[in-house]
This record gives structure tokens, C-alpha cells and sequence, in this order.
């Protein structure tokens, strides 16, 4: 990814300011500005600095909107997914604010965790780990251009890419599917069976019913087998459990940001053990 970083005390072999940029009153609109700025020689000048290797490329005197253009502008020159890193999270959803008007690209914002270390909070808040994961899946298939978000977030650790990818369930209209196997991946993917779903994390199956709410979508949906064959997916609402808006497949991402599958649980209770947790704990890690 490009990473640009925008500082007045950078130096600077010319500064670039909004007036400079919108000089040409024959163009007008977000995207003609962005090609003007694109066109500039000083971000002509920082997109070759990129393309060449080089770690570091300052520009300074951007104020107000500025930055999301020259951002906007290095995307659509180096045709690469860019990466926003702003000092906290209201300045980073005033800057993904700024990008949804001016980039014609798609535009994802990365929300920071709602735990943090040495706090006592027992989960982490699924509709924000649901848009973390929505926008992780957005970018490791492509589909965003601009990811926009704090320094914390930036820094959080995330599922591996591998993993993620892995464990993403796609479910497809006139698709066979293994009911007792959905129900292992989404408990896996750390889903909660419920008899009936109410909030983000929740599944329940009734009968030939499967109903499933991601943290990552709006709403929660609903499958209807016939036999073994998904013979419908509709969205549905909550406080009516009416649902609408039928789909030709769907996307479940995990519910969780720890998947312990495999040898981890067994590594885990190795490394405790000789951390000096006790055998005793080892074990039941072991055994659950």
C-alpha cells in the first residue's frame, strides 16, 4: 500500500493549497479536482517517489480538505489500495467523511477495538469487530480503494489473512448444505446458538430454518432448506422476523477475533504450562 504522510513541518520543495487546485474554473466537481491535483507536479513528483521504493515522501501546506485530495490523487496515479492512518478516531471519521465526497473510489473506514488492554471489559462490542471484519474482507478481495483509520487501529492485531480467508462461509442458492457442519463453523467462528436470533453473534435452526446474524450486515439472514439444498436466503427483521430481500448467496464472517481450531488450543496450553500457569489449568484448557 502507499502510505503518505502530511506534515507543515515537512520540508517541501513546493506547497500545494486549495487554491492552487481549484485555479481552473472550467472543471468542477470532486472528480475533476482530483485528476487537476492528480496533473500536479508536486503529487507527480511524491507518486514517483513511491513507485521507486522509497519509504518516505512528505507534503506539507495541506489544509482543510486538501489531504483527501492528494490521497485520492496518489490512488488513482499508482492504481494501489491506500491506507490512511489519522492520529485518533474522530479525526479519522472526518477524514473518511472527505473521502466518501471526493474519491469516486471505494472508500472503507477500519474501526478501532472497543477493548483495550488492561481494562476489564469481558467481550469486545460484535457490531464494531463485525465492521472490522467487513472492511478486512472488503480488502483482502480487493474491493476497497481507500481504508481510512486511527493510529490504534492501525496498530490492533487483526485475524492473519490466511485464517480469515479460511473460515469465511459462503452460502449459495441450489447449494447443498451439511446442516451439523454449519452448525460446527459457526460455533467455530464464535456464534452463539440461540432459540431464537435477537443480536449480532446469534444463530438459531429450526426445523429446515437456519437463521444467522452476522456482526458484519445490517440485518440478520434467513435460510430454507429443502432436503440438503438451500433452497432460499432473504434478510429479515428483527422486531417482526418478517423477511425481504432475497439473495443469491451470502457472505458469514467470523463473529470472533480468536479462532481456536486445530493444534492452538493444545500449543497454548504447552507455552502456559511452561510459563508457569499450572498443569492443572493446562489441562482444562486441553480438554475444552
Amino acid at each position: 500500500y502507499a502510505s503518505l504522510r502530511a506534515s507543515r513541518d515537512a520540508r517541501r520543495d513546493r506547497e500545494l493549497t486549495m487554491a492552487e487546485i481549484g485555479r481552473d474554473t472550467r472543471e468542477t466537481g470532486a472528480e475533476a479536482l482530483v485528476d487537476r491535483v492528480r496533473r500536479h507536479e508536486t503529487v507527480r513528483a511524491v507518486a514517483g517517489r513511491i513507485s521507486a521504493g522509497l519509504p518516505r515522501a512528505d507534503v506539507s501546506g495541506l489544509r482543510g480538505s486538501s489531504p483527501a485530495f492528494v490521497v485520492a490523487a496518489l490512488r488513482a496515479s499508482l492504481d494501489r489500495t491506500a491506507i490512511v492512518v489519522c492520529p485518533d478516531e474522530e479525526r479519522a471519521r472526518d477524514a473518511f467523511a472527505d473521502f466518501q465526497t471526493v474519491s469516486s473510489g471505494r472508500v472503507e473506514f477500519f474501526p478501532e477495538r472497543d477493548v483495550f488492554p488492561r481494562r476489564l471489559e469481558l467481550r469486545e462490542n460484535p457490531e464494531i469487530r463485525g465492521r472490522r471484519h467487513a472492511c478486512l474482507d472488503q480488502l483482502l478481495r480487493g474491493g476497497a480503494d481507500i481504508v481510512v483509520t486511527s493510529l490504534l487501529g492501525y496498530l490492533e492485531k487483526t485475524l492473519p489473512a490466511g485464517v480469515f480467508r479460511e473460515h469465511v462461509i459462503e452460502l449459495v442458492l441450489g447449494a447443498s448444505l451439511d446442516l451439523d457442519g454449519l452448525r460446527g463453523r459457526l460455533v467455530l467462528l464464535g456464534y452463539e446458538a440461540a432459540s431464537i436470533v435477537e443480536e449480532p453473534g446469534e444463530f438459531a435452526v429450526r426445523g429446515s430454518i437456519v437463521d444467522v446474524y452476522d456482526p458484519s450486515h445490517d440485518h440478520p439472514v434467513r435460510l430454507e432448506l429443502s432436503a440438503d439444498e438451500i433452497a432460499s436466503i432473504r434478510l429479515f427483521e428483527i422486531e417482526t422476523q418478517r423477511s425481504f430481500d432475497p439473495a443469491q448467496s451470502i457472505r458469514l464472517r467470523p463473529a470472533t477475533g480468536v479462532i481456536l481450531d486445530g493444534d492452538w488450543c493444545p500449543s497454548l496450553a504447552e507455552r502456559l504450562t511452561g510459563a508457569g500457569l499450572g498443569e492443572e489449568t493446562a489441562a482444562r484448557i486441553r480438554g475444552e
